[in-house]
């Protein structure tokens, strides 16, 4: 039985995540002809990524071969480092490890790096790194910071995030028509609010319900508007922001609750704008041609603005301060309405180009031809 194996974060419905790997293992199907095996994976995952049934080391060791996918789990999070340097040998060293033990060979394609502060965290990204055959990853810092973890004269391939090559034709046209129908039945401009934040934070609680209550006062100050809800994970956070949203708007509002990976890539393709804190909701919204404001939790976000040279949408919360957000909604509902969204587009084309470098790379360490890279 010959098949690709496929490592990513893999958590429970998470919709960037999910989504991602889902393009990653198309293009491994498309390029080999081979299934797809995720070693470790949730359900949904097994589910929207149609993977076959060979699961835990056994997906690794009867592999053909391994690939560390898109996502950003080789570098760590703002808060529980240390926590999360311990998982981080459990899920993701693991895999590196088996392969290696099996002669299993394996390459990091269009992944996120570092930052990793722990001594246990960073030997284990080294130990992946340096036994990886060939590196592809999704940013310049990325880049910056796994060489210095393995030899200098390892080649390190800068790429961009494999959802940047989606467009709307990637959308199948009944899941559009589904999506339009049910949520964007309405005129005017398609303004999205997500907000998966909690506002009763002791450490940024108050900013983020900074950008709540001015995202209040646009909406009440445009009733022709109609708000766009959405929740990605349904988690208590996201349900007390929204019911407190809602119960604070003058107009009627639209309701989006995540469901599948393509009815919200098909929603955030017909919004004009998104206010979000997470990653690849900016990014497929960006994508499709529209213009995202971002208030991350996530330092490593404004890695992805820089890159698209709109620093100034992206603003992490820990530095949102009074009359930002408020001013954002204005500016680019404005500049919609104006028929200026290409202005916000200038490296849409470069972006997609790089993330469509991640399929090439895949395709030369498929069948064997990484050293014509």
């Amino acid at each position: 039985m010959h098949f690709v194996s496929l490592h990513g974060a893999y958590y429970p419905n998470n919709y960037g995540d999910v989504l991602i790997l889902n393009i990653e293992a198309e293009w491994i199907k498309e390029l080999t002809g081979k299934d797809v095996s995720l070693p470790f994976a949730t359900d949904i995952y097994r589910s929207t990524l149609q993977s076959n049934q060979v699961t835990g080391k056994d997906s690794i060791i009867q592999s053909d071969y391994l690939i560390y996918g898109a996502g950003g789990f080789l570098g760590e999070p703002p808060a529980d480092i240390y926590k999360w340097s311990l998982n981080f040998l459990k899920n993701h060293l693991k895999p590196a490890m088996l392969a290696k033990k099996h002669k299993v060979p394996y390459s990091i394609i269009g992944t996120g790096v570092g930052p990793v502060s722990a001594f246990y965290g960073k030997a284990a990204l080294k130990y992946i790194a340096k036994n990886a055959e060939i590196i592809a990853v999704r940013d310049q810092e990325s880049k910056d910071y796994i060489a210095q973890l393995v030899d200098k004269n390892k080649p390190i391939y800068e790429t961009a995030d494999v959802a940047l090559s989606l467009t709307k034709e990637s959308i199948p046209k009944q899941v559009k028509d589904q999506v339009q129908n049910e949520y964007l039945n309405f005129d005017g401009l398609k303004i999205g609010i997500h907000i998966g934040a909690d506002r009763h934070s002791s450490e940024h609680g108050a900013n983020v319900q900074m950008v709540i209550d001015e995202t209040i006062q646009f909406f009440n100050q445009n009733e022709h508007l109609t708000p766009v809800l959405i929740i990605d994970n349904d988690n208590q956070v996201q349900r007390e922001a929204v019911d407190f949203i809602a119960g604070r708007l003058k107009q009627n509002h639209v309701l989006f609750k995540h469901q599948t990976i393509w009815e919200t890539t098909a929603l955030l393709a017909e919004l004009d704008t998104v206010i979000t804190n997470k990653l690849h909701i900016g990014i497929v919204n960006y994508a499709m041609g529209n213009v995202p404001i971002s208030i991350p939790y996530h330092s490593k976000t404004k890695r992805f603005y820089k890159q698209i040279g709109l620093e100034e949408l992206c603003t992490p919360i820990s530095e949102v301060n009074k009359g930002l957000t408020l001013s954002l909604l204005n500016q680019i509902s404005t500049d919609v309405l104006n028929g200026n969204k290409g202005k916000y587009q200038i490296k849409r084309e470069e972006m997609k180009a790089k993330a469509l470098n991640n399929k090439m790379i895949l395709e030369k360490i498929l069948n064997r031809d990484a050293n014509k890279l």
